[in-house]
């Protein structure tokens, strides 16, 4: 599978073409904004199998600290 690295802008641009080989499992997108990753696209089943996973990472990092 490959991993596509793509900026924000140049994503409004070929949204479509990404979308299609995220879902037949082509490849993975990260979107970077000034070089930085800020998400990622990954197929929807995939994001069920790490929903749950996703949830305890995200009540960890809201957890008050001491």
């Amino acid at each position: 599978m490959e991993l596509i690295r793509i900026g924000a802008n140049k994503l409004r641009n070929s949204l479509g073409t990404l979308i299609d080989r995220v879902e037949r499992g082509e490849a993975d997108v990260i979107v970077t904004r000034y070089l930085r990753p800020i998400v990622v696209v990954i197929p929807y089943r995939d994001y069920l199998a790490l929903k749950g996973q996703l949830d305890e990472l995200r009540a960890g990092r809201e957890a008050p600290e001491g």
